[in-house]
């Protein structure tokens, strides 16, 4: 039993080799088997049960909440998640049935968590579900823009060709990712070190240099003065540096848990002198590449244009593309609804007049490709320059600090010096 695209019920007898070649067979003619069964009248009983096959609904109806023991929910690395798409469509492309693709795969792999996700994949796929329906299966190793990307290929025929793209868009996203990370962490490393270096400075060596000056009952200067009161602080509230790290860590979770700290937090971060608009730049780069990924893969513009919104960290920029998504679903066009008022804030207005040089041209998905790729030039470009920047600032700033630290132990020496210099 089946039914077509309006809803009526058919049915009827094929013959097929087993279940999930039936529905193979069902689904090539546009309908959607509802309950397939074996005829048991040329096999034994046993047969018979044992390839009974009973759907209560369509495969693609799975809800992907609820994984099952077939498909583990195990995530595995971003690295290896950007490769599979394109192996994958290596095989489907050297000719290999896609549930053949699947098994190779899972017996090249090195690593038991990609081994059980792929295999779980692979038997729901014997099982009649789709690629796709399969990849549901697994929440927490493909994502919704994955398992989009994979159904939108399924529905056009292009499978291999779009795996391709989504292995490309992967790729650099991983690329993005990476440069993004690498940014960030290298000046808050650098800070983490040099911090800790005159921490130690204050509260031990400083310390053991001047003890040598309170004998000589010597007026210290101002600077030395200064400088010991600082080391003395530093050495009674010493535990501050470790409380305000588990501070940090606890905040951080505690603003994560609320939608308006996120947002508050997130907006405070873009506000911020060269983070934010490498933090801007580099979510706007992924939001124009996954549209630019999903138009082209067929996907219809309000789903594409949500699920790009989504691959967005910042919440200021995804509430600014939800909210365009919305006029987009009111009738607007996408670049009068990125121009809005208040997403023209989010948006860089390169970005959006392309997009509607696109729209006007009927060649958006290349467009936003375009798009992508200037956003990610800018990217480069200011994160050169930040660091460029940053890198001299804090050799200025620990310069001037060791300086002070100099002077503040080598001016008592100094006056000494003076006091004990023969006189002619």
């Amino acid at each position: 039993r089946a039914t077509t695209s309006t809803g009526t019920l058919k049915t009827g007898v094929l013959r097929a080799e087993h279940a999930r070649a039936a529905r193979e067979a069902l689904r090539a003619d546009g309908l959607t088997p509802l309950v397939v069964e074996v005829e048991s009248g040329g096999v034994n009983a046993a047969q018979a049960d044992q390839a009974r096959d009973t759907l209560s609904a369509s495969p693609d109806e799975v809800n992907p909440a609820k994984p099952t023991a077939a498909a583990p929910n195990q995530a595995i690395s971003t690295t290896r998640l950007a490769m599979l798409p394109r192996e994958f469509a290596t095989l489907v492309e050297a000719g290999l049935t896609v549930d053949d693709s699947l098994a190779a795969l899972t017996q090249q792999s090195e690593d038991n968590k990609e081994r059980a996700v792929l295999g779980g994949v692979r038997t729901q796929l014997l099982e009649g579900a789709s690629l796709a329906t399969s990849l549901k299966l697994a929440p927490r190793t493909f994502a919704p823009l994955y398992i989009n990307i994979v159904a939108a290929g399924e529905a056009a025929g292009k499978l291999p060709t779009v795996l391709i793209r989504l292995a490309d868009y992967l790729e650099a996203q991983e690329a993005l990712r990476r440069r993004v990370l690498q940014a960030l962490i290298y000046p808050m490393v650098v800070t983490i070190v040099a911090f800790l270096v005159v921490f130690a400075l204050m509260t031990y060596v400083v310390p053991q240099v001047v003890d040598a000056f309170r004998s000589s009952r010597q007026t210290l200067p101002w600077l030395t003065r200064a400088m010991i009161e600082v080391s003395n602080l530093a050495r009674m509230f010493w535990w501050l540096v470790p409380l305000g790290a588990v501070g940090i860590v606890i905040g951080r979770w505690w603003v994560q848990r609320s939608a308006a700290l996120t947002y508050a937090w997130h907006a405070l971060l873009l506000r911020l002198p060269f983070i934010g608009p490498v933090m801007k730049t580099a979510d706007t780069t992924r939001f124009a590449s996954t549209l630019a990924l999903l138009t082209g893969a067929g996907v219809p513009m309000l789903g594409a244009l949500e699920a790009a919104a989504r691959t967005m960290t910042r919440a200021p920029l995804r509430e600014a593309a939800l909210q365009a998504a919305t006029r987009v679903a009111e009738g607007a066009s996408l670049a009068s609804a990125l121009g809005s008022s208040s997403a023209a804030q989010r948006f860089a207005p390169v970005l959006i007049r392309l997009i509607a040089n696109g729209e006007a041209t009927g060649k958006l998905d290349a467009t936003l490709a375009a798009a992508a790729r200037q956003q990610e030039q800018t990217l480069n470009t200011r994160i050169g320059i930040a660091l460029a920047l940053f890198e001299p600032a804090l050799i200025v700033v620990m310069g001037a600090i060791v300086l002070l630290i100099v002077l503040a132990v080598m001016l008592p020496i100094i006056e000494m010096n003076q006091l004990v210099r023969p006189r002619v």
